[in-house]
């Protein structure tokens, strides 16, 4: 399964069926959720309960319930939580951080971020596209990669306001084209019932907006952008 061969690739020193188990038996410096996003909460309080710093991968829960859960547990614990936001430490990122942080931009009034695939749903039927493990599509695989990063050039500001539009065109249809996927073909059970793009406009408090489009399918090509607007 999964668990053995990871261990055996990584020769890891014991496997355990419980995390429970593991969070009790080991003395851990760091655990990292990386299972189902209807999962994170549980294990991650788990974890924060023990004492143990946790790296939750995005988004951190399916859910404003279960987020809130993870984050009334850290506020109670010593240890605490990072969320796997990956693109915010890319070099490229980190230089037009650095650039809008000393002025060069003037005021920053506007982001624009976007990470369109042409043929990139998760394989069809996984966890993926359940909404009842996932609790969502593209908008909590991918989109919380850059609406962190586009927060992140304005230094994390006070929101006012988001307008949103989301959907699904391609994942439900039996005749959607396997170009380039990830996770390998269709389950027996196609089962697709969340978003496959989504376009949004985030307005700050102090002005500057976001403009987001995340797709995991759509008639174009693949793009991943971001582009900073200042006086």
């Amino acid at each position: 399964d999964v668990r053995s061969s990871f261990a055996r690739e990584f020769d890891a020193d014991r496997e355990f069926e419980e995390y429970e188990r593991m969070l009790d038996e080991v003395d851990l410096d760091v655990c990292v959720v990386a299972v189902p996003n209807s999962l994170h909460a549980d294990c991650a309080v788990a974890a924060l309960e023990r004492e143990t710093t946790v790296l939750v991968e995005k988004p951190l829960a399916d859910s404003l319930e279960n987020a809130e859960r993870i984050a009334a547990a850290e506020a109670e614990s010593d240890a605490e939580v990072v969320v796997g936001f990956m693109k915010s430490f890319d070099a490229a990122v980190e230089a037009v951080d650095d650039a809008v942080a000393a002025g060069e931009f003037g005021d920053v009034y506007e982001v624009n971020v976007e990470y369109v695939r042409r043929r990139g749903v998760p394989q069809i039927g996984s966890w993926f596209t359940r909404k009842a493990l996932s609790g969502g599509g593209a908008v909590v695989d991918i989109g919380p990669h850059m609406l962190h990063l586009a927060l992140k050039l304005l230094d994390f500001p006070e929101l006012a306001g988001v307008s949103a539009t989301a959907g699904s065109h391609f994942g439900s249809r039996e005749d959607y084209t396997y170009l380039s996927m990830w996770g390998g073909e269709p389950t027996g059970d196609r089962t697709f019932d969340v978003e496959d793009h989504a376009r949004a406009l985030v307005r700050t408090v102090d002005g500057p907006t976001i403009h987001l489009n995340v797709t995991w399918a759509s008639n174009r090509e693949d793009v991943q952008h971001v582009q900073v607007l200042g006086d």
